[in-house]
């Protein structure tokens, strides 16, 4: 039980020493202040002359030291008086009331430390050095005990110095166990099968208890003990698992107590513990995957919870997009513990429509294992192809056939060729007119095709154009597109224009006649009729004087399929040239077919003016002359349309043989003045119509003329004789 305490006063009192103390700084003091004044203390009221005052200080102080010299330290007796909550528990602080008294009864206070233990450890202390307490002093102090047990609790004083002894005191004292209570902690819930669960429980005194408790924990899920953890240091134990399963767990936690603390269990806390986290990742080819070439593909199924991880188990199956575009196998596979969350699979493309094929492998999990997908997307290319193509020939003419070949072969050295028979090539001319004999032609079993092109009409331009010709496979599941192009040189047909007339002889002017133009084409063999199309121009006349042609059309017609023919009316209706000229007959042919050449043809032709006869009658004498009829004619016989001669008759005279107009034609009465009695007059025709020729005439017997004989003679001078003259008159 606790007592009073009750300080005992000492009341002027001081000890020994003290005494002393006190005597020699009076002494001092007296010395510093004759005047009988101390500095902070004044001995009463005492008014005295320095002869009184000396001799009592020396006496007191003479008095002091000898008490001094004869004292002994004073016995102290220590009683504990009480002990506060007995019995206690582990941790608790409980009171431990004491006196320290001076034997025998003194008015001194014994200044010092007095310091209580268990025995085990545990103390606390209490000291006195100021406060004045007749006759000793009680106090007490909080004991704290950090075991169980009946404890042997000491008081021990120690002075402060030698005017005290020490002494102590003993009492008993129970401790029992202090009680505890458990808490359990999960380092993380929701855990994934095979993950470290690190399990916590913080064993702490229940009040009043304190402390730190610790020795062995026992860790339960359910019934089930899962571990235990000890230590002999902290009252935090841990334990680490990996073994709880899928599933919802009671964790509870027991602490089994030890020599100071009561054993307690915890509360049950829940544990999830879930299946472990998946990843399913696909791979197949890092660069593209050609059509018909089969690649191997792997699935991993990987466990990626935290922990140590396991192979996943179940099956895989395996499925692509868009489908049908593709072979694999393996679409399914059982996973097992050796196949350590791999296997492989092949995948062959049969269409590169669509790229890429989106290949996803879904895993559906095991007991220990969450479901999870993966794809992979793979690029597809088509096969590639290699073309030719050749054609023959490479210069043609318009509509003259050409072998156009196309070759195609598969040209990628990966997986397996496709049959190239069926495929379509499409032919293209670029908008020429020209035809193919088929322009969307199929290849083969050996990848071939032939077809025949045409060049067409206006291909050629002017003279002569480059056809691209292109060939284009527009692609399949299996094969890319491809195209390729090769120049034709296309020519227009070459010509041949010839001229030929009806008569191969001469003509005379006013003769009718028919020449014909063939213009021939002579390029050779051509798909369709090529008869040449156009014009044909004659060139005006030719002549080495001039004169007037006529050149009308008449007719044309195509009598094969290489040859025009036009034909014309050819007539002379003037000539310069006083008897024969020579024309020069041009055609020019000018297509307009848009497939032939132009060409020309010549014809040279001899054109004649009519012939003339000139008849001459004697038709009268007269004294001066006689008088004959000139006239002219065509002669009989000449082909052609008849024409009157238009012109003179003329004479030649005088020695000059100049011609002297004696008439017009065609028919003229002319009068001659002659000397000689007998004439045959040479009269010739002169043409003024550029139709005739010249010509001349005599009778066809001498005129005579009238002589008048009445006076003798010819009637003649006689000047006029040439041979047989005599000289008489």
């Amino acid at each position: 039980m606790r007592y009073s305490r009750t300080a005992l006063r000492v009341s002027n009192r001081v000890s020994a020493s003290k005494r002393i103390g006190e005597g020699v700084r009076a002494m001092k003091r007296i010395g510093e202040n004759p005047s009988g004044h101390w500095k902070g203390i004044t001995l009463g009221r005492i008014r005295s002359s320095r002869v009184f005052v000396l001799p009592l200080v020396l006496i007191g102080l003479l008095l002091a030291i000898g008490l001094a010299v004869s004292a002994q330290p004073y016995p102290v007796t220590v009683t504990i008086t009480g002990d506060a909550t007995d019995p206690s528990v582990v941790g608790q602080a409980y009171s431990v009331d004491f006196e320290v008294r001076i034997t025998p009864v003194d008015t001194l206070s014994p200044w010092g430390t007095v310091t209580v233990s268990d025995g085990t450890g545990g103390t606390c202390t209490k000291t006195l050095t100021t406060e004045y307490y007749p006759n000793g002093w009680g106090s007490w102090c909080n004991l704290t005990s950090t075991s169980a047990g009946t404890k042997t609790i000491t008081a021990t004083f120690v002075p402060y110095d030698g005017n005290f002894t020490g002494g102590s005191d003993t009492e008993t004292h129970v401790v029992n166990r202090a009680a505890t209570s458990t808490v359990v902690t999960s380092s993380g819930s929701p855990s994934v099968v095979g993950q470290p669960v690190t399990f916590t429980a913080t064993i702490s005194p229940t009040s009043p208890g304190g402390g730190t408790p610790t020795g062995m924990v026992a860790f339960y899920a359910g019934t089930t003990l899962l571990g235990s953890a000890s230590s002999a240091s902290t009252n935090v134990m841990s334990f680490v698992t990996d073994q709880l399963s899928v599933g919802t767990h009671a964790i509870t936690a027991e602490y089994a107590g030890n020599d100071d603390y009561v054993d307690s269990t915890s509360s049950s806390i829940t544990q999830e513990v879930t299946k472990r986290l998946t990843t399913t990742v696909v791979f197949c080819a890092d660069t593209p995957l050609i059509v018909q070439n089969t690649a191997t593909c792997t699935v991993t199924v990987i466990d990626i919870s935290p922990g140590t991880p396991s192979v996943p188990t179940g099956s895989v199956s395996v499925s692509v997009a868009p489908s049908g575009d593709g072979t694999l196998t393996h679409a399914s596979h059982p996973l097992t513990a050796d196949d350590g969350g791999q296997f492989t699979f092949t995948y062959k493309p049969t269409d590169g429509d669509n790229t890429p094929h989106v290949i996803s492998a879904s895993y559906n999990g095991d007991g220990s294992h969450l479901a999870s997908s993966g794809d992979f997307s793979q690029a597809i290319v088509k096969r590639a192809l290699d073309m030719e193509m050749t054609l023959a020939p490479t210069t043609a003419y318009v509509l003259q056939p050409v072998s156009i070949t196309v070759h195609m072969e598969d040209d990628t050295t990966e997986g397996t060729p496709d049959s190239l028979s069926g495929l379509e090539i499409v032919l293209d001319n670029g908008g020429k007119s020209g035809t193919f004999s088929d322009d969307t032609p199929t290849l083969n079993s050996s990848g071939n095709c032939t077809v025949t092109y045409t060049p067409g009409a206006g291909d050629a331009g002017s003279s002569s154009a480059i056809t691209t010709i292109t060939a284009s496979y527009e692609g399949s599941e299996v094969y890319a597109a491809k195209q390729l192009s090769q120049q034709l040189t296309v020519q227009l047909r070459p010509t041949l224009t010839t001229v030929e007339f009806n008569k191969t002889e001469g003509i005379y002017v006013y003769e009718p006649a028919t020449f014909t133009v063939t213009v021939v084409d002579t390029a050779g063999t051509a798909s369709d009729p090529v008869s040449p199309e156009g014009s044909i121009t004659i060139s005006a006349e030719k002549t080495f004087y001039g004169g007037t042609r006529g050149v009308s059309y008449s007719s044309d017609s195509t009598p094969d399929d290489y040859t025009h023919v036009w034909n014309y009316d050819y007539l002379w209706t003037a000539l310069i040239a006083e008897g024969a000229d020579y024309d020069v007959v041009t055609a020019t042919y000018t297509p307009n077919d848009g497939i032939h050449l132009p060409s020309e043809g010549r014809y040279g032709k001899g054109v004649n003016r009519r012939p003339t006869e000139v008849t001459i009658t004697c038709v009268a004498g007269t004294p001066t002359g006689f008088t004959v009829l000139a006239q002219v004619a065509e002669k009989a016989g000449v082909p052609g349309i008849l024409s009157i001669p238009l012109g003179d008759f003329v004479m030649l005279v005088g020695e000059d043989l100049s011609e002297t107009d004696v008439g017009d034609a065609p028919l003229a009465s002319i009068d001659i003045v002659t000397e000689l009695p007998i004439v045959s007059p040479t009269i010739l025709y002169s043409p003024s119509d550029f139709i005739h020729v010249k010509s001349p005439g005599t009778p066809a017997e001498p005129c005579t003329k009238i002589i008048d004989t009445s006076g003798g003679g010819d009637g003649t001078t006689g000047g006029a004789c040439a041979d047989g003259c005599g000289s008489g008159g």
